[in-house]
C-alpha cells in the first residue's frame, strides 16, 4: 500500500512539474500565431497602401496633374529619370512642377505623339518588406498613346517606399525602359558612349 501511495504521488510530481512546462509551450505557440497573423494582416494592409500610391501616381499623369503625380513622393526624394539622369534630394514641389511642364509643353514622346496625349497603366508586380517601415516594390508601366492606343512603351519601375507618420511615400525612384529588338533573343540594347552594341 505505501509502494502505490509513492508512485501515485510520484506520478503527481511529474505531472506537476510538466502540466506548467506543456501550457507553456502551447502559449507560446499561440502567442508566436497571434503575432504571425497580426504580421500579415498588416502587411496586407501597407500592401493596399502601397498599390494606392501607385495609383496616384497613374492618375496624377493620366489626368496631366503634376501635383498630384508628386503626391506620392516624400517631401524629399531621389529621382532617376527614364534617361539615366539622376536627381538627387528632389522635392515634392520640383517634381510637381517638372511633371506640370512636361504635360503642358508640346514635347515629343517616344511614341511618336505629345508628351500630353500619353497614358500610362502601372501594375504593382511585388512588394518586398524590408523592415515594417520600408519596402522595395517593382512596378510594370506600359505607357501608349490615348488616339493610337496599339502604340505601347513598357517600362519597369524600382521604388523604395518608407512608412512615415503612418503615410506610405516613395523616396526612391528610378525608371527604365524595357528594350528589345526583333531577333535578339537576349532582349536589350545597351548604349555605350554613343555606341549601340547588342549584349
Amino acid at each position: 500500500m505505501t509502494l502505490r501511495i509513492t508512485r501515485f504521488v510520484s506520478l503527481l510530481l511529474v505531472a506537476g512539474t510538466l502540466l506548467p512546462s506543456t501550457l507553456l509551450v502551447s502559449a507560446k505557440v499561440a502567442f508566436a500565431d497571434e503575432a504571425l497573423v497580426r504580421t500579415t494582416s498588416t502587411q496586407k494592409v501597407d500592401e493596399t497602401a502601397i498599390r494606392q500610391v501607385v495609383q496616384k501616381m497613374q492618375d496624377g499623369q493620366n489626368s496631366k496633374n503634376g501635383q498630384m503625380f508628386a503626391s506620392a513622393f516624400a517631401k524629399e526624394h531621389d529621382y532617376i529619370v527614364i534617361d539615366g539622369t539622376f536627381l538627387p534630394n528632389q522635392t515634392r514641389e520640383a517634381n510637381a512642377r517638372a511633371h506640370q511642364t512636361l504635360y503642358d509643353g508640346d514635347r515629343t514622346s517616344s511614341l511618336g505623339g505629345n508628351l500630353g496625349e500619353v497614358g500610362v497603366k502601372l501594375n504593382v508586380t511585388k512588394i518586398r518588406f524590408l523592415t515594417p517601415q520600408v519596402a522595395v516594390a517593382h512596378i510594370e508601366s506600359q505607357s501608349y498613346l490615348k488616339s493610337q492606343p496599339d502604340k505601347r512603351a513598357n517600362n519597369i519601375i524600382t521604388t523604395v517606399m518608407q512608412k512615415q507618420q503612418g503615410k506610405w511615400e516613395i523616396v526612391a525612384f528610378h525608371n527604365a525602359p524595357v528594350q528589345k529588338t526583333e531577333g535578339d533573343d537576349f532582349g536589350f540594347v545597351i548604349d555605350i558612349q554613343g555606341l549601340t552594341q547588342k549584349r
